[in-house]
């Protein structure tokens, strides 16, 4: 699980994990599956945060197919999600939990 804003986006910290899944655990692009979080989108937010790190996913060869993302604008759902641009800096946390379903080995693999 990677958090990506504005500043680690254009940093490249998704290319950057890659290259790091690759050293370290043998991870190759084509084998990855991503998804792109609620996020702050525009026209809330003048830079296109999830639009970025899909083309840096292209880029580094995760396939299209293996790209979901949840097309939810956290600034357009504050009733819903907590989005700091929007409310200004007002305390809110939100939890983010990653898992997969069936898969072989998986708890309903059976």
């Amino acid at each position: 699980m990677l958090h990506s804003g504005k500043k680690g986006t254009g940093l490249g910290i998704v290319p950057r994990a890659l290259a790091r899944m690759r050293e370290e655990f043998g991870t190759r692009p084509v084998d990855v599956a991503a998804a792109i979080a609620p996020c702050i989108r525009p026209p809330l937010y003048e830079v296109d945060i999830a639009a970025a790190i899909v083309g840096q996913l292209r880029e580094a060869g995760v396939p299209d197919e293996a790209v979901t993302d949840s097309g939810i604008c956290t600034g357009a759902a504050v009733d819903r999600y907590y989005s700091y641009r929007v409310e200004k800096g007002a305390t809110g946390r939100m939890l983010a939990l990653l898992g997969r379903i069936g898969e072989e080995g998986g708890r309903d693999a059976d």
